[in-house]
């Protein structure tokens, strides 16, 4: 039995949630009702596997430093408390991350990765131990977020992420650092064995991690919002709106809100931002709606004219369903599919108005 998850490092002023949240979207304007708690960078457009379902379109893009340090620049002040690094691929570059987290002034919450860096126990233990030591919250314990699934169909040994665990056993202070291990698949024959594979070394490395901040969870179809933000930035929302009404319909995940709070999968709501620069109000953004650029507007800007939006202002304060009736607004054709309007496939927008 896993220990109950936290995601606060014992010498944080908040040791729960809703206290948390609470402080820091305060600093918000009062008439805000989209006021992030954080954002998720995509570092870098470019990954060394091609995984069936994958959001990202393998690019040269990338976020320079001078990019982040203005993202940076333009949190101070706001509610904005931390951070996530992703891809494509961060540990491609494992010094440019240990550059980002030098410079910046927010909590690391997790790094994602495909886990292809931590292919030895020796390597592992090096990369972990750097990037351990170059850290610098204050509130939340800093962590991996490593993709399993179509990533190991991909080429990446599921000993890799025996070796991250094994090392962090070994090195870290389970107080201060945490691992998740997520299994995506869209198809449940494919995780199932992957699945029984990964219990077969868990068994063999005979791991405590009841002594450590270690949860998997279990994603039966990684193209849900992703796949619809994708595909409306090549076409138009509409289309993208589209497909995200069918993977809705499909109800591969169908947990409440309550749910993913007790699970602790999500610590939001944060913007997201790509390597092209493009703003989107949440990583998994229902309404797949972009609220600006950062190459070419401020944070600031983008946060303000954001909550000037009819659109984002009608989600953000109604969770859910209020997607639900500006669909039937502007789409009365998907609107009136089968969507549920009381979970969606990652709960996170029924949840963001209860944050």
């Amino acid at each position: 039995m896993n220990k109950k998850f936290s995601y606060f490092l014992p010498y944080s002023p908040f040791q729960d949630l809703s206290g948390f949240c609470n402080d820091h979207q305060s600093r918000y304007p009062a008439d805000w009702v989209y006021r992030p708690l954080g954002m998720e960078l995509e570092i870098t457009a470019a990954c060394n596997l091609g995984c069936a379902g994958c959001a990202v379109e393998k690019s040269a893009n990338v976020l320079s430093t001078e990019i982040i340090e203005k993202i940076f620049a333009g949190a101070a002040g706001t509610g904005i408390a931390f951070y996530t690094l992703t891809g494509g691929e961060p540990f491609q570059s494992f010094d440019r991350l240990l550059e980002i987290i030098k410079i910046a002034p927010l909590d690391l919450y997790k790094i994602n990765t495909n886990g292809f860096a931590f292919d030895t126990i020796q390597n592992t233990e090096k990369l972990l131990t750097r990037l351990y030591f170059s850290t610098h919250n204050r509130f939340l314990k800093p962590g991996l977020y490593i993709s399993q699934g179509q990533q190991n169909i991909a080429g990446i040994p599921l000993l890799n992420s025996i070796y991250a665990l094994v090392s962090a056993l070994t090195l870290l202070d389970p107080e201060r650092f945490f691992i998740t291990l997520a299994n995506f698949d869209y198809n449940p024959e494919n995780m199932e064995k992957i699945e029984k594979e990964f219990q077969l070394l868990l068994d063999k490395y005979q791991l405590p991690l009841n002594l450590f901040d270690f949860h998997f969870i279990k994603i039966v179809d990684p193209v849900l919002c992703s796949t619809a933000i994708r595909k409306s930035t090549r076409d138009n929302e509409e289309t993208g709106l589209e497909m995200l009404v069918e993977r809705f319909n499909e109800r591969i995940l169908n947990c409440s809100p309550q749910a993913v709070i007790n699970n602790n999968d999500y610590l939001g709501p944060r913007l997201f931002v790509r390597a092209n620069g493009d703003v989107f109000a949440c990583p998994g953004f229902s309404l797949v709606h972009r609220i600006g650029n950062i190459r070419t507007e401020s944070l600031e800007g983008i946060l303000y004219n954001a909550n000037q939006s009819k659109i984002i202002r009608r989600l953000f304060s109604g969770g859910l369903p209020a997607l639900y009736k500006e669909m039937q607004r502007s789409s009365p054709t998907l609107a009136n599919r089968s969507l549920n309007s009381l979970s969606g496939p990652c709960n996170i927008c029924a949840y963001l108005k209860n944050c």
